[in-house]
């Protein structure tokens, strides 16, 4: 059985944003750019590009409406978001990869 688990977040930023470590029932748990951790640190020196992959992840049962108050509050403060990808475990294990 498949379990909605997080989201990845994909958005457009100059810089490492300061997106809130808590939104609803999830937690920020990395920011990566181009495949290297930038959050959280330390980070190594490397020059960033403007599309940087945000995790948000929950350790209790979470639902569609759950993931897309999470990119409204994102929205409203002020972040342009280019893409959401769903991460789901099947019977318990991850159907995403794990990067870090």
């Amino acid at each position: 059985m498949f379990k909605l688990v997080g989201v990845d977040l994909y958005l457009r930023s100059d810089s490492v944003p300061e997106l809130p470590r808590e939104s609803g029932k999830f937690t920020l748990t990395f920011i990566s750019n181009r495949g290297t951790k930038i959050w959280p640190p330390p980070a190594p020196a490397i020059a960033l590009s403007d599309w940087l992959q945000c995790r948000f992840e929950s350790t209790g049962d979470i639902t569609d409406a759950d993931a897309e108050q999470l990119l409204q509050e994102i929205s409203q403060l002020g972040f342009h978001w280019t893409k959401a990808q769903k991460l789901y475990t099947k019977d318990g294990e991850k159907q995403y990869s794990q990067p870090y």
